[in-house]
Parts: structure tokens; sequence; C-alpha cells
């Protein structure tokens, strides 16, 4: 009850002020906080850094049962270490019920199988007696220690349907395990776009003629379908597929990205500082190929690889170096690398499909689409040093004395894209 006090004694204005100046009619606010919802809902919201809005299912509670996450939306939450062995972790939550708050000591656990984490003891008997499309808030403050802000929303609050909007939920029936995650809050945020919107109004149709026969045999046959059937071409361009928006499909019948699956963020060749033509770097670097012929096939981490390469990044000079045996031979630029993630992944929409089938009876039923947006080199950072972002070399020496160079490419495990993003929402 002291931590309760203290909570409230720090908020900027009256829990009740903030209530009635929900409808936002202040333009200045609304235009310095886009995310402007949160502060009706939330205990000393301008302290919060990042957000969870998740739909509730029926099974969802405030007891045993918990209110399941996401694996798209773990990192949300604190880190569950193996050598905890319990996998769970404590953190304080203060809850807004109706004008109200209280506090709660929630837990965050694993289950046995680690395919699902949830949260128990959350205390809200609003989480047990929620009507169909309610949906769950918290907020994580910039200062761990203080843990999260949480309130439940049903469909007749006042805060509802602004807070369903910001967050890019679609309305009523509003597909299931749907959620948004804005993992940086301190710019503008946009849950829509006219991109995402005209991708959903052709989804849906796709969507609605259930399993359809890939138009083309093997791993690539899953994307070259959806892109053939939303009326799009086969293209190199830099920039996205869909009005600007990066599509990537993928085999899973869940549709959780949650594998360590690699997909591929852009691609992107570096700057040579070894001043070698490119036959002669292949040979300086490379090896001899089981068809005899000098090649320079190599997956790059910060991890030297039995080929001798990783990466280094170097942050003061805002550089990514490729080193080769202890020697920087190329790097690119903080700045070329955030351009690229523009370029590329500005938005993107993940899209989950079962299937069924082998080869060319292979069938598709596309049913799941995980939206992001606001990548950034910050973002990246940290990806590249966990070794979840890697680089493809691919080239060879062809046997005319040119080379053969497939595209450097970035590639990142799937379970940690969303990461890359600020912006993630299930949104079917």
């Amino acid at each position: 009850m002291q931590r309760l006090a203290s909570l409230i004694g720090q908020m900027h204005w009256p829990l009740v002020g903030l209530l009635a100046t929900a409808a936002l009619t202040n333009t200045s606010i609304a235009c310095q906080q886009q995310h402007s919802p949160l502060q009706g809902l939330l205990v000393d919201w301008t302290t919060v850094d990042a957000a969870l809005v998740k739909v509730l299912s029926v099974n969802d509670d405030s007891g045993r049962n918990g209110v399941v996450i996401p694996a798209a939306a773990w990192s949300f939450f604190p880190e569950l270490r193996e050598a905890d062995r319990t996998l769970t972790r404590r953190f304080p939550t203060v809850w807004n019920r109706n004008g109200r708050l209280h506090s709660e000591s929630t837990i965050w656990r694993q289950g046995n199988r680690g395919t699902i984490r949830r949260l128990t003891s959350l205390g809200s008997q609003r989480l047990n007696q929620k009507p169909a499309n309610a949906i769950l808030v918290l907020g994580r403050y910039k200062d761990r220690s203080r843990g999260y802000a949480a309130c439940v929303l049903y469909p007749r609050d006042r805060l509802y349907e602004p807070t369903r909007r910001w967050a890019g939920v679609d309305t009523p029936p509003i597909a299931k395990n749907a959620f948004a995650l804005f993992r940086r809050l301190e710019t503008q945020t946009t849950a829509s776009t006219p991109a995402r919107l005209a991708f959903l109004k052709k989804f849906d149709v796709i969507k609605s003629k259930g399993y359809v026969t890939t138009l083309r045999s093997g791993s690539t046959g899953i994307g070259y379908t959806l892109e053939t059937l939303l009326g799009l071409e086969e293209n190199n361009h830099p920039a996205g597929d869909f009005q600007g928006m990066e599509l990537k499909a993928y085999r899973d019948g869940e549709g959780a990205l949650d594998d360590k699956e690699k997909m591929n963020l852009f691609l992107k060749e570096p700057k040579w500082l070894d001043g070698l033509k490119s036959a002669d770097r292949i040979v300086a670097y490379g090896y001899v190929d089981k068809n005899g012929r000098a090649a320079m096939y190599s997956t790059v981490t910060v991890k030297e690889n039995s080929h001798g390469f990783r990466f280094e990044p170097d942050e003061p000079n805002r550089k990514l170096f490729l080193v080769f045996k202890g020697k920087r031979i190329a790097f690119w630029s903080f700045a070329t690398l955030q351009q690229r993630l523009t370029e590329k992944h500005s938005e993107a929409a993940f899209v989950a499909a079962k299937t069924r089938g082998k080869g060319k009876g292979e069938q598709f039923y596309y049913h799941t689409v995980t939206w992001c947006s606001r990548p950034s080199m910050d973002a990246l950072l940290p990806l590249i040093r966990a070794r979840d972002v890697m680089l493809e070399l691919r080239m060879h020496v062809k046997d005319n004395g040119g080379t053969r160079n497939h595209g450097t490419a970035f590639r990142v495990h799937k379970n940690k894209l969303p990461e890359l993003y600020a912006v993630t929402v299930r949104c079917r």
C-alpha cells in the first residue's frame, strides 16, 4: 500500500480528471503524444515507454489460467532464465479499475512445455467477468523496478474505441489472439496505414477461399502464390512488395513467428576496404568448392566462423565491419543499414499459412497476419550481437574468370523478427 500511495503521489493530475478529459479535445496534447489514449488508462502514463494491448480470450482470467501472452510479445516482459529453474518472475502491477487503484504482485511464468507463457495473480475481477472482445492494456514503466500499469476495457467503456483504433485492432468480430505491441513510444506511433488497410481488404478475400493450390512447387511457392493472388508480379525492387509494404509468407500451422527458421531482411553489398577485384577477393578469402571453383559461401555472425569471418559493430564510428581473420576488410555504415531497413521494412506483413499436400499439389490456407512497422538500427544492433541477425556471403568465380554473386543477404531468426520493429500488431 505504501508503494501504491507513492505512485498516486507521483501522478501529474488526478485520475478522475484524466478520465473526464479522455476524449482528448486538446489538439496540442494529441499532437505531442500520439499514444494519448494511455493517459486516461494507465497510472502515471507519462513514464510509460512501451505498451501491450491484448484481446482477451474466453479462457483468460485473473487466477490460475491467467492471461496467455503471444510469443511475439514475450520480450515485453522480464526475461525468464533457464538458470531460475522455476521459470517465473514477479513484478508489481498497478491497476486502474474505474478510477480506483490497487496494486498486485503479478507472476510471469512459462508452461511446462515451454511453448506457452502467461500472466497470473492479476487480481482483477474485470478479467473474470469480461464480455466478448474485452481488452487488456499494459504499460511498462521506464523504471523497470516500478513494473507495469494495467487496466481492462469492455466494449461499452468510453475509452474502448479510442484505444482499439489507436492499437490497430480491427472492429468486431476481432481476430482470435489479436494483440498490439508498442516497444517504443517515444515518437509518433501509428498502427494503421493506407497500405495495411488495402492489404487486409485483399487478404480477407484470399482467406475466404480456404485452401488454394500452389502456383509453384518448392519452398518459394508459398510467397509466390500469395503475391499472385494479390495481383503482384515478382520483382527485385529495393522497396516493399505491396504499396511499399514488405510481404513475408511462411508455413506455420499456429502463425506464431516462434521458431528459429531464418528469413531474409534485405540485400546490401558492403564497401570494401581491400582494393581487390571481385574474383581476387573470392580467391583471397574463400575456398575451393566441390566443383573446383574458388567460392565464398559463408554465414557471418559476431562470432568468428570456420572461414575466418565475423561481424564487428563499431558504435562510436557508426559502422558495422566485416572482419576476416582479425582484419577489417569491409563495412556498412549504420546510416546505410537504416536506409535499407526503411526502404524494405518501413512496414511489413507476415502471413502464416496452414499447409497440406506436397510438391505441385501443395495447398495453402493463409490465415494469420502479423503487421509490423518502424524498424530501427538501434533495434537491429542487439539482434546482431545476440547472433540472431547474420550475413550470408554467396559468390563464386565462374569458369570464364568472372564472378557470380547471388547477393549479400542480411537474415534474421524468424522468432526474433518482431523485435526489429517498434510496433507489432496481430490483426488477423
